[in-house]
């Protein structure tokens, strides 16, 4: 880790250096992974073993310092359609997880970095990570897809306009909904009742957007290495993600 720690401060890593960074965290239950070695292209390859490709429209390519690749959004209509496929249908626990950086901290509406999160043209709402009016970022789900049955947990902090990593927890031991920000737990604001289960739509998992209809609630920044897991990923676990992942991000 000390060389891939100097590499990542003399420059661009090369890709087996980044490789040996991103590839390192497994899991049967890792049912989605999104990150990128090479940028170009309208397809972002799911490194899980799910075969979850998703289709870009729109977003850009970014390279960071570090040589890992990131998809950036304007806010409008940019996103990255990740498909409806059977394993990324969770029901149970599950955890939602990636970098992002905003262009504005504090925008004037929700902005959806991940969402399985529909409600135009009816109730079709799963599950959700946001970033807040208030800077602060949320994890939503839903127990029958309806608005009336949505809940979602605030973190505690609000984030700025750099790259934070940004994880969201929702476990049916309890059942409990938690947040997480730069590898600590970030609990804030409950607003609803947590379901005892996720609603299960046929609604694709869309990047940097909410309603695959109405296209809204867009994201304005960078995402990178988002992630879905389909159980409820433990505090040391999400702290050795962001301590790996961090000097790609320089932060």
């Amino acid at each position: 880790m000390r060389e891939i720690t100097e590499r990542v401060k003399a420059g661009y890593l090369p890709e087996r250096g980044l490789a040996s960074i991103i590839d390192g965290i497994p899991g049967a239950n890792l049912v989605g992974y999104w990150p990128a070695l090479h940028g170009h292209g309208a397809t972002l390859l799911d490194r899980s073993q799910n075969a979850n490709t998703g289709t870009i429209t729109g977003a850009s390519w970014q390279r960071l310092p570090s040589g890992l690749w990131a998809l950036s959004f304007n806010g409008v209509a940019n996103r990255v359609n990740l498909g409806a496929g059977t394993s990324l249908a969770i029901v149970g626990s599950l955890t939602l997880e990636a970098w992002i950086k905003p262009t504005d901290a504090t925008p004037a509406a929700t902005q959806f970095c991940l969402a399985k999160w529909r409600d135009t043209g009816g109730d079709i709402r799963s599950y959700a990570l946001a970033l807040l009016t208030s800077g602060k970022c949320a994890v939503f789900a839903s127990l029958l897809g309806t608005g009336a049955t949505e809940c979602n947990r605030a973190s505690n902090t609000a984030i700025t306009e750099v790259w934070s990593h940004i994880v969201g927890v929702y476990n049916t031991v309890g059942p409990t909904l938690v947040m997480y920000t730069n590898g600590a737990l970030d609990t804030g604001t409950l607003t609803g009742t947590i379901p005892a289960s996720v609603y299960s739509s046929a609604e694709p998992l869309l990047m940097g957007l909410r309603d695959s209809v109405g296209l809204v609630q867009a994201f304005a920044g960078s995402i990178a290495l988002a992630r879905v897991h389909s159980e409820a990923l433990s505090a040391a676990a999400i702290l050795r993600h962001y301590t790996r992942e961090r000097l790609l991000f320089g932060v």
